[in-house]
């Protein structure tokens, strides 16, 4: 994966700062606007996935990114769901013991650890398939994720890796006040959005070429 250029592409956007602002802003719109910035993300990772990554997408499709957003929503809700349940289960424990409550909150907490890495382990690859058909029967084709993984572990880890790091750098936006941070969450989102459009990309291979006439 070429980490610089993930990083590099956002800047070289001529009107780089006035598509960040609005991503930013955003985020101060509760649902409707994080759905719309995550479709946003999607048409990202689709278009690294072809091989085009510059300029970024315009924001000219609000209603086609909040489906998008929500399509995503409804993808990591799925996934989500066994540790829904294990909390549910946790809950019933501790409501007849407190002492068997008290370990179960520990197993829950060791259990909801493993489980988020392998989350983020594998949703370059369902998050792919969802950019790639916007189709969300394709996020959950377990069989071929699980064998998509195999093929390239290392990425996966590198990439894991990676949306920590940039978790960790996009909170630097509280030094320079509370506003800041989700501007630079949302160039961290870019980012990782441009590795999973190179992921996409491995697992695809090439864009077909147009036949010559």
């Amino acid at each position: 994966m070429d980490i610089g250029r993930a990083i590099q592409y956002v800047f070289q956007d001529p009107n780089w700062i006035k598509k960040i602002l609005i991503g930013g802003l955003l985020f101060f719109i509760p649902i409707i606007g994080w759905f719309i910035v995550g479709g946003y993300y999607l048409r990202v990772v689709r278009n690294v996935s072809l091989g085009t990554d510059s300029p970024l997408p315009e924001w000219d499709q609000w209603g086609d990114d909040f489906v998008r957003g929500f399509k995503i929503f409804v993808t990591y809700l799925v996934y989500s769901i066994p540790l829904i349940l294990l909390l549910c289960l946790m809950g019933i424990v501790a409501s007849f013991d407190d002492a068997a409550g008290g370990g179960a909150g520990l197993l829950f907490q060791c259990i909801s650890f493993i489980y988020s890495i392998a989350l983020y382990f594998i949703a370059p690859l369902f998050i792919g398939r969802l950019a790639a058909s916007e189709n969300l029967g394709d996020a959950f084709q377990i069989g071929d994720i699980i064998s998509e993984a195999q093929r390239i572990p290392s990425q996966l880890l590198i990439y894991v890796i990676i949306v920590y790091v940039a978790g960790f750098v996009a909170m630097f936006g509280l030094i320079l006040c509370f506003v800041g941070v989700v501007f630079t969450s949302f160039i961290a989102n870019l980012v990782t959005g441009h590795l999973v459009g190179q992921i996409r990309g491995m697992i695809a291979g090439p864009p077909a070429q147009e036949p010559s006439v």
